[in-house]
């Protein structure tokens, strides 16, 4: 699915070669995730199959070159593909954080309901991660065989980790408010200019 979204995603915005498409989708992955070529190819071709995205005039693509690369635009197809997937808030919760940072690069793409509706899924998947984290370090706490049984190292050690993963979950919250704030303002300066 993450691989899929990034693709179609790129497409929703210019026409691609190929290898621009991989070059941009390791550069999202970041440092230690890398698409191999085989594996971007494959999927394009599944994607290409699938009518979701197909060739198109490399003079299109956003990215003019003089290499002899593939071009790929986005089908309607694949638009309403990239539709199910950005509203997809159920598959791959284990990994939905990493998806959210995607998606929201993209939201310009969704109603201003759809938004806003992701944002405050992803809003309460946050609350939810800190709760959690906060009753499991009141769970150690409380427990008095806890630190006899574990030693201090790890028990200071597990209140710390539970401690940092709170804070993260705050910056995370933080940023989707201020994400939630940027969308609804970019909305009323719409509206101020009519």
């Amino acid at each position: 699915m993450l691989y899929e979204l990034i693709v179609l995603s790129l497409l929703m915005h210019w026409p691609l070669h190929g290898y621009v498409i991989a070059r941009i989708s390791n550069d999202m992955l970041g440092p230690w995730e890398k698409i191999s070529k085989g594996t971007m190819y494959s999927l394009l071709g599944k994607l290409e199959r699938s009518s979701l995205i197909q060739l198109t005039d490399p003079g299109n693509a956003y990215h003019i070159s003089d290499r002899h690369s593939k071009t790929y635009e986005i089908t309607q197809a694949g638009r309403q593909h990239f539709m199910e997937l950005m509203l997809d808030t159920t598959s791959g919760l284990s990994t939905y954080r990493r998806l959210f940072h995607l998606k929201a690069m993209h939201l310009n793409f969704l109603p201003l309901n759809d938004q806003l509706y992701l944002i405050d899924h992803y809003r309460l998947y946050c609350q939810t991660a800190i709760r959690h984290q906060k009753t499991q370090a009141q769970e150690i706490r409380e427990t008095p065989d806890t630190r006899a049984e574990f030693g201090d190292f790890f028990f200071e050690g597990a209140l710390d980790y539970l401690q940092v993963m709170n804070d993260v979950w705050q910056v995370e919250l933080g940023w989707v408010d201020r994400l939630r704030t940027r969308i609804l303002a970019s909305v009323q300066d719409v509206e101020n200019l009519e």
